[in-house]
C-alpha cells in the first residue's frame, strides 16, 4: 500500500503529567458523556482521573525510540520523534500494525502492577501509534479486511487478560485518526466513539498531509 505522510501536533507542555492527563480526560469525557472530571490524589492512592467518581488510570503507548521528547536538541534533529510542537512522519500500512500492539500490552502490564484504594479501576491508553487502519470503519469504511480482523482479535486478547480477569474494570484505547480526531474504543462494552479535535482544543492530533 502507498505510504501516507502525516503531521503530529502536540499542545504546549504536553509531556507534563497534569497536561496530558487533562487532555485524556477531555477526550474521555466527550466520548463517554462524562460530566465531572477531576485528577486523583496520589496520597489517597487514587488513580490519575476520576470520571463521575469512577477511577481511570492514564498511560501512554508509543514505539521505542519514538517517545515524546521536548528538548532543543530534539527540535533540531532529523530523527522521527515527538518533538514538542509538531513533527512529520510517514505511515506505511504494511509495517504498522503488528509492531504497534506491543507498546499497548506493555503499557497495560505496567499499570496492572499498581494498587489503588478504590479498585478495580479502568485504564485509558493514549496510543501515540500508527494504528490509523483501526479507525476505517468509524468513517464509514468496510468492516471487513485484515486490519479489522487483527484489531478485533487484539481487543479480544486484551479483554481476556485485563478485564475478564478482574485486573481492570474497563480498558479504553484512544486511537488517533489521520483526520484530526481520536477514536475511543470501549473494550468492555464493545463500542467506540469519535472525538474530533476543535481549533480551540489543547489536544494532540495527527493530520494527513497532501
Amino acid at each position: 500500500m502507498t505510504p501516507r505522510r502525516y503531521r503530529l501536533w502536540l499542545p504546549d507542555r504536553f509531556l507534563q503529567k497534569e497536561v496530558n492527563e487533562a487532555a485524556v480526560g477531555t477526550i474521555l469525557s466527550r466520548a463517554l458523556g462524562v460530566r465531572a472530571v477531576r485528577r486523583g490524589d496520589p496520597l489517597l492512592r487514587e488513580p490519575d482521573l476520576l470520571l463521575d467518581g469512577e477511577g481511570e488510570e492514564v498511560t501512554f503507548a508509543a514505539e521505542s525510540g519514538h517517545l515524546p521528547v521536548q528538548t532543543a536538541e530534539a527540535a533540531q534533529s532529523t530523527d522521527r520523534r515527538f518533538i514538542g510542537v509538531y513533527c512529520d512522519g510517514v505511515y506505511s500500512p504494511d509495517e504498522a500494525e503488528n509492531a504497534s500492539t506491543v507498546p499497548i500490552l506493555a503499557a497495560l502490564e505496567r499499570k496492572a502492577k499498581k494498587r489503588y484504594a478504590n479498585a478495580p479501576v479502568s485504564v485509558a491508553v493514549l496510543c501515540m501509534l500508527e494504528l490509523f487502519d483501526w479507525t476505517g470503519d468509524v468513517f464509514g469504511g468496510a468492516l471487513g479486511g485484515q486490519p479489522h480482523r487483527e484489531r478485533d482479535a487484539f481487543f479480544s486478547i486484551v479483554r481476556q487478560l485485563y478485564i475478564e480477569s478482574g485486573i481492570f474494570e474497563n480498558v479504553h484505547l484512544l486511537v488517533p485518526t489521520l483526520a484530526k480526531s481520536w477514536v475511543v474504543f470501549d473494550l468492555a462494552e464493545g463500542r467506540h466513539a469519535l472525538v474530533p479535535v476543535g481549533p480551540e482544543d489543547a489536544l494532540p492530533y495527527f493530520l494527513e498531509l497532501p
